[in-house]
């Protein structure tokens, strides 16, 4: 009976109040998970990663902030139980920061400036754009919107220089700062380090990387690629993959860490806190259940496992990455 209780309490965590059927043929609505996640990533957005509050009053780019070690130690660790307890601005400064407490400081601003802002800009803030080939100026100018996520073309015969340059012309062309993001996830989804010209060498998938090294080798992949994406501009990165997948006839089995969802969470935890260390947005992708699930590029996925399923497998490694801190899931 408590289990039952406690499994209800954290279905109605994620969604507010229980809208999973058990045993029947249950759609994963995502429009209601992308609602929610658009109303409380709203302001993290679009502060989270340009701005940090550094004990003083004045505001300074996170770009100065120093990169976390690559060997953190463990949550529950000696190392970690040894870390004095810091209050919030010292933790900024030393780049130990959490997403959440990033977001505090800037609460009262972003009401303020809500409150100067046309429903249509606010409106604009609602959606993250795919950048355009031409006219991306002229798209901010008009629309506002709260960002843009770089395919592969934006980056194409472009070196590091005029990548900058690029990003840099986005957030001077918009008043309120723009998240910049990408998909790099190593493996066959990397949009940056594809080119030569921008990475020596392409990022790993999950998998290989943990083949390779351990977590410590996944700390040092995401720190990698946290150094790339900011030398570039970007602020968030659409990654990690917390989709559970076992099956290697999956659609997502290659981009997933392919293993069952306790060893998932374990993954996506650990990427998190790397982000969350150096003050870097990340997002957990793509949706509960999708793991063994259909291509959604081609159709409707739809999920006939229970509830009880959903809760102790394909829920763990978001309910990990969300206990974790990061701002949104994709």
């Amino acid at each position: 009976m408590e289990n039952k209780k406690r499994q209800n309490e954290r279905g109605m965590g994620l969604t507010g109040r229980r809208g999973w059927r058990g045993g029947g043929k249950t759609v994963l609505l995502t429009v209601a998970l992308t609602l929610a996640a658009v109303g409380v990533a709203y302001g993290a957005l679009r502060l989270s990663n340009l701005l940090v509050w550094n004990g003083s009053g004045a505001q300074s780019s996170t770009a100065e902030l120093p990169l976390e070690s690559r060997s953190m130690p463990e949550e529950g660790s000696a190392a970690a139980a040894s870390e004095p307890a810091v209050s919030q601005p010292e933790k900024i400064g030393m780049g130990r920061l959490s997403m959440q407490d990033l977001f505090a400081g800037y609460y009262k601003a972003a009401e303020k400036k809500a409150e100067q802002m046309t429903v249509r800009e606010k409106v604009g803030q609602v959606f993250l754009f795919r950048c355009p080939a031409s006219g991306q100026l002229e798209a901010l100018e008009t629309y506002q919107p709260a960002g843009y996520c770089l395919m592969a073309d934006a980056f194409a015969d472009k070196t590091k220089e005029q990548v900058r340059a690029m990003t840099d012309s986005f957030q001077a062309a918009s008043d309120i700062p723009l998240a910049l993001c990408c998909d790099e996830e190593g493996g066959t989804v990397v949009r940056v380090s594809r080119y030569p010209a921008l990475a020596g060498q392409r990022f790993q998938s999950p998998q290989q990387v943990f083949a390779r090294g351990g977590m410590d080798a996944v700390r040092a992949d995401t720190v990698d690629k946290i150094e790339l994406l900011r030398e570039l501009g970007l602020n968030m990165n659409l990654a990690p993959v917390a989709d559970v997948s076992t099956n290697p006839s999956d659609f997502i089995y290659d981009r997933s860490f392919g293993r069952p969802a306790e060893e998932t969470a374990a993954f996506i935890r650990t990427s998190v806190n790397v982000y969350e260390a150096n003050g870097f947005s990340c997002v957990l992708k793509h949706f509960p259940g999708y793991g063994n699930n259909a291509d959604t590029h081609t159709g409707i996925a739809y999920d006939s496992r229970s509830y009880d399923t959903f809760l102790n497998s394909d829920f763990i490694p978001f309910e990990a990455g969300i206990s974790a801190g990061p701002p949104a899931s994709w």
